[in-house]
């Protein structure tokens, strides 16, 4: 399945603009397809990690098969330089898991992340909606000896989809640390996902994340550990971004040819 990769100029990262729908029929097309498939996703954060750190942006330079738009901002960003993108191109984690169903052939399903109680709940709901043999592994703490433990369950269930919900950029260190000791495939990187479909976290209004003030419910909901991923990063990022395009302007000034 060809999926459309986008540039987005003001943040420099690049996406694959994908519906809920898209997302399910792009797992469906890679069940017992012998192959590792990787579901990423921007947002305003992961767009601050990408160009600030090393690790993060070789995951999705290199690794992402297909990196959905996850966040208001991002969709607007795209369509500013000649989108047409719906709102159905916004998407989280949450809405793609909610459709999920017996159709797409899953027989083994992976819940990775999670406190013990989030993480059986989610397990329950997920093996429920798709009559697949669903395992979760809480790792809340995730420690070496822990994730030691959850990539040889993960080689002996060999699953088909592997839900990783480790929150960034935990999750995509994760994944990059065990890269070739995780079983073929596809792999989705979901954030809060499980905490979010436990109800252990609540999701905001529908009328918030069209507006694009989905962060500032996540932020009155947990101040102190949100505050500067919502505060601080923009600035951070749009500061970070204007040195980039100094600097290559720079280069580019000095590259020119003397006029004399």
């Amino acid at each position: 399945m060809d999926h459309t990769i986008e540039h987005i100029p003001d943040l420099d990262v690049l996406v694959t603009p994908a519906t809920a729908d898209d997302v399910l029929n792009a797992i469906r097309a890679q069940v017992g397809s012998g192959r590792r498939f990787l579901i990423a996703a921007h947002n305003l954060h992961s767009s601050f990690l990408y160009h600030s750190d090393d690790e993060f942006r070789r995951l999705y330079d290199e690794e992402a098969d297909l990196i959905v738009i996850d966040g208001q901002p991002v969709r607007w960003l795209l369509n500013r330089v000649g989108g047409a993108l719906s709102e159905e191109y916004r998407i989280g984690s949450v809405d793609w898991l909610t459709k999920i169903s017996p159709e797409l052939g899953l027989g083994r399903i992976a819940i990775v992340g999670g406190g013990e109680e989030a993480n059986s709940i989610t397990t329950q709901r997920i093996a429920d909606a798709t009559g697949a043999v669903v395992r979760g592994f809480p790792c809340d703490p995730l420690t070496p000896e822990r994730e030691d433990q959850v990539i040889a369950s993960l080689g002996e269930l060999a699953p088909h989809l592997v839900l990783v919900g480790l929150g960034m950029p935990l999750q995509e260190r994760f994944y990059l640390r065990n890269r070739d000791r995780l079983p073929v495939g596809v792999h989705a990187l979901v954030g809060g996902a499980i905490d979010q479909l436990a109800g252990v976290q609540k999701r905001a209004p529908g009328f918030l994340g069209r507006m694009g003030l989905e962060w500032l419910w996540r932020l009155a909901l947990s101040p102190s550990r949100l505050g500067h991923r919502y505060l601080i990063e923009p600035a951070q990022l749009a500061t970070l971004r204007l040195r980039q395009r100094q600097a290559r302007e720079n280069a580019l000034y000095a590259s020119m040819p003397l006029h004399r």
